[in-house]
C-alpha cells in the first residue's frame, strides 16, 4: 500500500526528486509514490497513478515557479487547463478523494522560492486546492530542509518517527566535545579524516557531527581482521562503540560521543589514533 503519493511537474523534477530520495531513505522506497521509479516497465501509466492516488494515505503536491503558468508546446495554452493533463487529473482525483476522507493529508509543497496559486486563475475544478495549507521548504540543499514536512508527516500520523539514537553508558567522566582548535589540530595531522554532519533520527531538528574515515585492504579478509582488532584494542577497552560498516576490501569509520550530543571528544580521537596504528600494520605488509 502506497501511503505518500508526489504530485509534480518536470520542470520541478530536481526538487521532487530531493523530497522523494530523502522520503524513501526515512520512511522505506515502497511508501513513497513517484511515477518514475515506481511504475514498473509494462504497467498501465494510467492505471498505475489511479491505483496509488486511491491507496495514498497522503498526497503531496509540489508547486515550483513555473506551475501555474506552464504552457503547452502544441497549443500555447496552460497545462493546468488541459483535459489530458496529469497534473490537473491528479489533482482533481486528490480533491474528489479530499471530499470522500475528510482524514485525507494534502499538502501543497512550495519549493524554490514559488507561492500558492491565486484561485482566481483556476477554474472550479481546481479551486479547491487553494483552500489546503501550504508548506514552503527551503533549498540549501541540505536534508534539514525537509525536516518541517518530515515533522508534519509524523504530526498527521502518516509516518511514525524514527527511533531515537543509541546512548551507551560511559566507563569514566562524560567527555567535554571537542573544541574547533582541537578538531583542527586533529585533522591537520590526519588529514584523511573528516567531519560529517547529518540529521539526527528521532530529533530532526539537531544533527550528528561525527569524525569520518575510509581505509582500503588488499581484501576482504584483512578488512575483517582489521575491524576485529579496531574491537579488541579500541572498542571493548574503552566501551566506545563507533559505527562501522565493511563493503568487501573497504571499512567505513564514523566516530562521535553519543552522550555529549553525538558530538567528537577526545574517546573519538583517541580511538581515531588506534585505528590508525592498527591499519599501518595491514599497509606496511
Amino acid at each position: 500500500m502506497t501511503k505518500l503519493f508526489i504530485s509534480y511537474r518536470r520542470v520541478d523534477a530536481f526538487e521532487a526528486n530531493r523530497i522523494v530520495k530523502t522520503l524513501r531513505q526515512e520512511y522505506g522506497e515502497s511508501n513513497i509514490f513517484q511515477d518514475i521509479g515506481s511504475i514498473k516497465l509494462g504497467d498501465n501509466w494510467h492505471e498505475s497513478i489511479e491505483s496509488a492516488l486511491n491507496e495514498a494515505v497522503a498526497v503531496i503536491i509540489v508547486i515550483g515557479p513555473k506551475w501555474l503558468h506552464l504552457q503547452d508546446e502544441e497549443t500555447g495554452k496552460r497545462r493546468i487547463d488541459l483535459e489530458h493533463d496529469w497534473v490537473r487529473k491528479e489533482i482533481i482525483r486528490t480533491i474528489q478523494r479530499k471530499n470522500e476522507n475528510p482524514d485525507l493529508i494534502v499538502i501543497p509543497l512550495l519549493v524554490a522560492g514559488a507561492s500558492m496559486p491565486n484561485p482566481d486563475y483556476l477554474d472550479n475544478d481546481l479551486k479547491p486546492m487553494c483552500e489546503y495549507q501550504a508548506m514552503a521548504i527551503e533549498n540549501t540543499g541540505h536534508i534539514v530542509d525537509f525536516v518541517p514536512l518530515k515533522n508534519q508527516l509524523t504530526a498527521s500520523n502518516v509516518f511514525k518517527s524514527s527511533p531515537p539514537p543509541v546512548v551507551t553508558p560511559l566507563m569514566s567522566e562524560t567527555p567535554n566535545q571537542l573544541t574547533i582548535n582541537e578538531l583542527d589540530e586533529f585533522l591537520m595531522e590526519f588529514k584523511l579524516w573528516n567531519i560529517v554532519e547529518h540529521e539526527k533520527p528521532g530529533n530532526p531538528n539537531d544533527t550528528i557531527k561525527e569524525l569520518y574515515r575510509l581505509y582500503e585492504f588488499n581484501s576482504y579478509d584483512d578488512a575483517i581482521d582489521f575491524m576485529k582488532k579496531v574491537d579488541e584494542e579500541g572498542v571493548k577497552p574503552f566501551n566506545h562503540h563507533p559505527r562501522i560498516q565493511n563493503t568487501y576490501n573497504r571499512v567505513e569509520i564514523w566516530l562521535c560521543t553519543f552522550n555529549i550530543g553525538h558530538k567528537p571528544s577526545s574517546r573519538d580521537t583517541r580511538l581515531a589514533k588506534i585505528c590508525e596504528g592498527i591499519y599501518k600494520s595491514f599497509i606496511s605488509t
